[in-house]
């Protein structure tokens, strides 16, 4: 049964999760660009600019391609 899904970055992590067995081939055609996104409860509404700031650091210093390979990489997916 085939399946879509619009991030890559999920469809790899579900494949790894599910010991999916079959390939997965991905578009070089996006269907929509967004930025990573978060929601917090209004309680933590103070925390937001430390929040972001921590984000943008570790995308420019390469720990958030790190972490996110950590859980994408470790099984073999097809492109």
């Amino acid at each position: 049964m085939p399946i879509g899904i619009v991030a890559q970055l999920t469809g790899q992590w579900l494949a790894q999760q599910d010991d999916w067995t079959a390939d997965l081939y991905f578009s070089e055609q996006e269907v929509n660009g967004v930025d990573y996104r978060f929601l917090l409860n209004k309680k933590w509404k103070n925390l937001i600019p430390e929040i972001n700031k921590t984000l943008n650091s570790i995308k420019r210093n390469g720990t958030l391609t790190s972490i996110v390979n950590r859980y994408t990489q470790q099984k073999k997916v097809a492109s």
